[in-house]
């Protein structure tokens, strides 16, 4: 039994192993050689191609073998390979398993080629005609795209083929690369060509750092020693790191911390002033001045009105490159908030403006390279910027921030210094030359010697000089905060301004000369004719200051006669010969000349002499010729009554002795009237007429118009006589009333008596009522009633000559009311609650040779016409004249002294005249009055009135058409003119204007005000714990053109 298991036990493991050996067998048969195969994802490029291969086999392989043909191999299943070097390669490819293996090879599977170059025959750089460009690949079969729209020429849709030489016409970025039968592209080429013979002006320093690479670098020889040929003091402060500017004729451009900007000739002389400037400006070819003026890009004209602006915000320095193009930074690009550079084509028009990444400060004045690359600096970064406007490279001074400008050495390379780091040298592709590390900060840009020499100040006073390696030639310690940038003279002198002064240090760095009476950051400027300005912001003397040796020199000075001038040479070196021109036309060879000019202006005399070895030297100065004394005009007979027809004469009284009398008697101004004629011989007047007269001289200065009135009556009235107050009884007004009620129209009524009490007597007709004894009439009465009222129509002509007229009650003292051709002459007028002299509703009113004093208001004239007020004192009042509502109105020859508020005060009224009067301490008592007050007011003549110690001297508040000429405006307490609410159409011109609070004071907007000519210096803030030059004072957004104003101090 136990047998018969073991026997079954061992079939059962035969069968199990027979089975086991066939699954053998059976499995050995099924396997197979593997079949080798491979793909890759390139099988051509340029060198240092990358290849991926993937095995492909079939057969399972469990092992690889690679050989990629350059004797480099791999066993991994799918490996990466680098080809390096041009050529064709064989591939192999062994796929292995137990069962066997198979190779596969692909001949020249892989094929790499070196790219094609591209060279052109024109290398960037500024070109003054247009440039033909070619280019040309070391690969035959390669095409060449190119694309001059900003775009890259391997991917954009607008490239271009090339298919030979390309004209360039006007600035281009032009970029270019080309591609070779496998589709291996060349690298991206760019060249900038600037194309144009436009840029600067070529004058001793138009643009910051004298020229677009703001090398320092004068082509001019400096001063020698420190002498100051003159300064400009009215000018108040400036801002660090800036200079002046010189132009087309040597006018100096300068611009102050408050926003203006000042022309000024090289004599020291005021041209114009325009107020909103922000930068320093830049002068272009044809001598347009670019400047930021009240958020605008402004082109000037040499007189400084605009040719045309374009908004922008926050905008920088002006540069122009030599294509004309006008580049501005700006802290809003076209309105969308980000920093951008701008484009302008000389036209004014955008030509493009590209937003700057990470720009949030724009700090310095940007350069350009002579293949028109500009370098704009910012906070933290460096730009290069294309012609196109695309980005070259960016520079980041790793949050180290810097607010100085680049500057570009002959070589290329970039200077720009840091805050922290110190002065960086830049190669042209923006990769880092070297740092040098000074002592202290370096705030201004490095100036560049014509023998490479690079020099910088830092903050601690220190000059130093490197070589372009940076290793340090020498350096000067002044010892003295120094925020400037050096510029260096034709011969080598460096100049630097420090907070100790100006230095000027010898190429070897040795000291030449020093000045330690001008404090200043700014960068000194050398001219043309060797003189320096600099730009004084530092201590009590802050202004515009000129160095250099004076030899040719003179002075002049008005004889008696106001068109004579005598000149006096002062001139050095010991002249042989003098040649004077005196800007009229005529010349003298005379040391010493006298010159007579035939009318009133400003006229550029200029003195040239020659020295006994033969040298000469020329100054010119402006001079000013002012005929300001107007002639009078005077008649042989006073208007009145005549019984028979009179005859009268006019005469002129000038200071020239030559003055022509225009006269009308049709009521016109015989000024302007086209019926005017020229008086000639003596004038018969047969019927009732006024005649109207008025002189002029030959500098066009006018007497004020005159007229008299000639009242005939040829079955004249008997004269009536009012007896002394003694001779009546009753009540005296009743009487006296009467008799006037009783006198025939055109009667003379004289009063005899000395003094008569409590009159208020009423004129219903024309009466000449005199007194030949000065006899006073006074009135006490409360109701208002005036002494005399010269009263509606009926009275038209009435004359009140040679009376003390008194009213110390309510009322007036004399009333023109509603009446014409009233005369009022020889009076003297009070009346303390009211009016002295009342004009109401009344035409052709005369008042002269009277004196009004003690009187709430002197005279008042309301909606009236035509009034006359000649030759009178107006003194000691509350208000002295008061002109409301009135047309035609003029006050001549008097003199307006002492009134507690205003002198004149003219409100809604039209066609003033105010000439030659003395309006002198008004306004002081009430601290708030002028000498003149105009309001709401239009067509204002102000002429050759003397305007002093008033507490303001012209208050304008609301004025239109206004010309203020000729006058004098010394030490009023306030502004000498203070324009308020708005100015319109107004000149201020030819005034002598000193030793006021301020000068001129705009506060308002104004349209079309010019301020010319005149003689405006020493006015002083006089609050306490102030003493600031204030010449002229501008508020809001102004554009003002302000030429010839002299503000000149000379050494």
């Amino acid at each position: 039994m136990r047998k018969r298991k073991n026997n079954k036990l061992k079939m059962l493991l035969l069968f199990l192993a027979l089975i086991i050996c066939i699954s053998i067998i059976g499995s050995a048969s099924a396997a197979e050689v593997p079949s080798a195969n491979f793909t890759s994802n390139s099988t051509n490029g340029s060198d240092s191609l990358v290849v991926q291969f993937n095995d492909t086999s079939t057969g399972d392989p469990t092992s690889w073998i690679w050989d990629f043909g350059d004797n480099q191999t791999s066993t991994e299943q799918n490996p990466v390979h680098i080809y390096n070097g041009e050529g064709n390669y064989n591939v192999s490819f062994t796929a292995i398993n137990a069962v066997g293996n198979t190779t596969i090879t692909k001949n020249n599977y892989i094929t790499v080629a070196i790219p094609p170059n591209v060279t052109s025959n024109l290398n960037s750089g500024t070109y003054s005609t247009s440039q033909t460009v070619t280019l040309t690949s070391d690969d035959p079969t390669s095409i060449i795209y190119y694309a001059n729209d900003t775009t890259d020429p391997r991917t954009s849709s607008t490239r271009i083929k090339y298919t030979g030489p390309i004209t360039i016409t006007c600035s281009t970025t032009l970029r270019y690369a080309a591609i070779d039968t496998f589709g291996n592209w060349s690298p991206l080429y760019l060249q900038n060509y600037l194309i144009g013979n436009g840029g600067l002006f070529d004058s001793a320093n138009p643009t910051y750092q004298i020229n677009n690479n703001h090398t320092g670098q004068s082509p001019y020889t400096g001063p020698q020693n420190n002498t100051i040929k003159w300064n400009v003091t009215g000018i108040t402060n400036f801002n660090q790191d800036t200079s002046v500017v010189i132009g087309s004729d040597g006018t100096i451009y300068c611009v102050s911390t408050d926003g203006y900007l000042y022309a000024i000739d090289p004599n020291g002389i005021l041209k114009w002033i325009c107020y909103g400037c922000t930068s320093t400006p830049t002068i272009g070819k044809d001598g347009t001045i670019y400047a930021v003026i009240n958020g605008y890009l402004q082109a000037l004209k040499i007189d400084g009105t605009s040719k045309w602006k374009y908004a922008l915000t926050g905008a920088t320095s002006p540069m122009v490159g030599a294509d004309g193009t006008i580049y501005v930074g700006s802290y809003d690009n076209g309105g969308v908030l980000g920093s951008a550079l701008c484009a302008f084509n000389p036209d004014g028009t955008l030509k493009w403006n590209r937003t700057i990444p990470d720009a949030t400060f724009l700090g310095g004045c940007m350069a350009i390279a002579s293949d028109g690359t500009i370098y704009f600096p910012n906070h933290n970064f460096l730009y290069a910027i294309n012609l196109d406007g695309t980005i070259k490279w960016t520079y980041s001074f790793n949050g180290n921030h810097q607010i100085s400008s680049p500057s570009i050495g002959p070589d290329g390379t970039i200077y720009i210094s840091n805050h922290n780091s110190g002065l960086y040298a830049l190669n042209p592709d923006g990769t880092l030359k070297w740092i040098y590390t000074p002592e202290g900060i370096i705030y201004g840009t490095v100036a560049i010697g014509s023998d490479g020499t690079l020099y910088t100040a830092s903050n601690r006073g220190i000059l130093y000089a490197l070589n372009q390696d940076k290793s340090v030639k020498w350096s000067y310690t002044t010892g003295q905060s120094c925020y400037s940038s050096p510029i260096i003279g034709a011969d080598g002198l460096i100049y630097l301004s420090t907070f100790g002064g100006l230095f000027a240090i010898n190429p070897n760095g040795t000291v030449n000369w020093t000045d330690t009476s001008t404090i200043s950051s700014c960068n000194p400027v050398i001219g043309k004719d060797g003189s320096m300005y600099l730009l004084v912001n530092g201590g009590w003397n802050k202004g515009l200051y000129t160095y250099g040796v004076i030899v040719a020199n003179f002075n002049s000075a008005v004889t008696p006669n106001p068109l004579k001038v005598q000149f006096t040479d002062t001139s050095n070196h010991s002249p042989v010969s003098w040649n004077w021109s005196f800007g009229d036309g005529t010349t003298s060879n005379e040391q010493n000349p006298i010159h007579s000019y035939a009318k009133s202006g400003t006229y550029t005399v200029i003195l040239t002499i020659t020295t006994a070895q033969g040298k000469t030297f020329t100054i010119s100065k402006k001079i000013t010729v002012t005929d300001i004394t107007a002639p009078t005009a005077d008649v042989s007979l006073t208007g009145g009554i005549f019984s028979t027809p009179p005859t009268v004469s006019l005469t002129a009284t000038d200071d020239s002795e030559n003055a022509i009398i225009y006269y009308t008697t049709d009521n016109t101004d015989p000024r302007t009237s086209s019926t005017r004629m020229v008086y000639s011989k003596s004038l018969l007047i047969n019927e009732t007429t006024t005649l109207r007269y008025a002189a002029v001289d030959l500098s066009g200065n006018w007497s004020p118009v005159y007229a008299e009135t000639y009242a005939i009556k040829l079955n004249s009235a008997p004269d009536v006589f009012v007896q002394d107050a003694s001779h009546y009884s009753g009540s005296l007004n009743d009487q006296i009333q009467a008799i006037l009620d009783n006198a025939a129209p055109g009667s003379t009524v004289e009063f005899q008596g000395q003094l008569y009490e409590n009159l208020q007597l009423v004129i219903n007709k024309p009466l000449n009522i005199i007194s030949k004894i000065g006899t006073k009439i006074s009135s006490s009465n409360p109701s208002g009633t005036a002494v005399f009222t010269i009263n509606e129509t009926l009275a038209s002509g009435t004359t009140i000559n040679g009376f003390i007229i008194e009213n110390i009650g309510e009322g007036s003292g004399i009333l023109v009311n509603h009446t014409r051709d009233a005369t009022i002459s020889n009076v003297q007028a009070t009346s303390t609650s009211g009016s002295a002299i009342a004009i109401n509703g009344s035409s052709n009113t005369k008042i002269k040779n009277s004196f009004v004093t003690g009187s709430s208001t002197g005279i008042n004239v309301s909606n009236s016409t035509n009034t006359q007020i000649n030759n009178s004192d107006i003194t000691n009042n509350n208000n002295g004249t008061n002109l409301e509502n009135s047309t035609n109105t003029s006050f001549n020859h008097n003199q307006i002294v002492n009134n507690g508020k205003n002198g004149i005060s003219v409100v809604n009224s039209d066609n003033i005249t105010i000439d030659s009067n003395s309006l002198i301490q008004n306004g002081n008592t009430s601290k708030s009055g002028s000498g003149i007050y105009l309001e709401n007011t239009t067509n204002i003549h102000i002429n050759n009135n003397q305007i002093n110690d008033n507490y303001y001297g012209i208050t304008a508040n609301n004025i239109s058409n206004a010309l203020i000429e000729r006058n004098s405006f010394i030490n009023n307490a306030m502004d000498g003119i203070l324009f308020t609410v708005n100015v319109t159409n107004t000149t201020v011109s030819s005034n002598t204007i000193q030793k006021n609070d301020n000068g001129i004071n705009v506060n308002c907007a104004n349209e079309n005000l010019n301020i010319s000519g005149n003689l405006i210096t020493d006015n002083t803030k006089k609050a306490p714990g102030k003493k600031i030059s204030m010449e002229m004072v501008f508020y809001l957004d102004l554009a003002i053109i302000i030429p010839q104003q002299s503000l000149l101090t000379t050494m």
